[in-house]
């Protein structure tokens, strides 16, 4: 494993790292995640920034063992961004179905 940087560039609310995150931790790949931790991206931030999104160890599991592929995407409702299990789900965890 990469050592962490030991100084952090990015914050918990950087977006720009989100897709690579969701890459990462939903495939397992350690490239990835070295090639984030090379970015300046502590492994503490890529673990709040994944708390942040949804990207709960259930919710991990769940994609591995049925094959989604999820992705950002943006609510129909009220344009929040939320993490999507796939392309069925086209609201946010808050905006209730009509």
């Amino acid at each position: 494993m990469l050592e962490q940087p030991a100084n952090t560039t990015a914050s918990v609310d950087d977006t720009q790292y989100d897709g690579q995150i969701i890459a990462a931790l939903i495939d397992t790949e350690q490239r990835l995640l070295n090639a984030l931790y090379r970015d300046g991206v502590s492994k503490q931030l890529v673990t709040a920034r994944a708390a942040k999104l949804g990207l709960t160890q259930e919710f991990i599991k769940r994609c591995r063992l049925t094959g989604t592929r999820p992705s950002l995407r943006t609510c129909i409702k009220c344009d929040a961004s939320f993490l999507s299990a796939g392309p069925h789900n086209r609201l946010c965890r808050r905006c209730p179905p009509r």
